[in-house]
């Protein structure tokens, strides 16, 4: 006996897929997590997790870098960093996303320098973890960060610290989330 159902494509006649509702859902699932633990926000690379919380995709040949994120921090929305023409995108056909504040244009890029004045807005605490022979961007960049960054600095790594030292990156996170005494 087959499941009853309105069919699994999207029609303009009659109400089958309810995006809007899958959405709301989505983020409400993960914004209840979060309210249940002890983080103060979530900060996701994976574009599965991604696209989960924010209902935005680029295709599947970026699956594989970490070239999006997207953070949801503790009572708040999501914030997600993409590409200059998909973060256009994104303000002008999700409009759940919130326009330009919260699908924003990533503007860091190599030789550039990092938005001191996005990070400054940020009053949580947070911990940066950056590799001294990272050419991507330079370790030189973590100098002027704002007082409340603690920065923890890596003299004989390169850009992708969660890789180069997996065990290292995660002691940061447990210890910065509080979840080691």
């Amino acid at each position: 006996m087959a499941i009853a159902t309105h069919g699994t494509m999207a029609v303009d006649w009659e109400n089958r897929i309810d995006f809007d509702r899958l959405r709301r859902e989505r983020l409400d699932r993960v914004k209840a997590k979060l309210a249940a633990s002890e983080m103060g926000a979530l900060l996701c690379f994976d574009m599965t997790n991604v696209r989960y919380i924010t209902a935005t995709h680029i295709g599947t040949w970026a699956q594989d870098k970490v070239a999006r994120w997207t953070l949801l921090p503790r009572g708040g929305e999501p914030i997600l960093w993409d590409f200059g023409s998909a973060a256009r995108h994104h303000s002008l056909y999700a409009p759940w996303m919130g326009g330009d504040e919260r699908s924003r244009e990533r503007h860091v890029s190599r030789g550039k320098l990092l938005p001191r004045d996005r990070l400054a807005g940020l009053s949580m605490p947070a911990v940066v973890a950056w590799g001294g022979l990272d050419n991507v961007l330079p370790a030189r960049q973590a100098e002027s960060l704002p007082a409340h960054y603690s920065v923890r600095l890596f003299p004989d790594l390169g850009h992708m610290l969660p890789e180069e030292a997996p065990d290292e990156m995660l002691d940061i996170i447990r210890h910065t989330a509080g979840l080691v005494r």
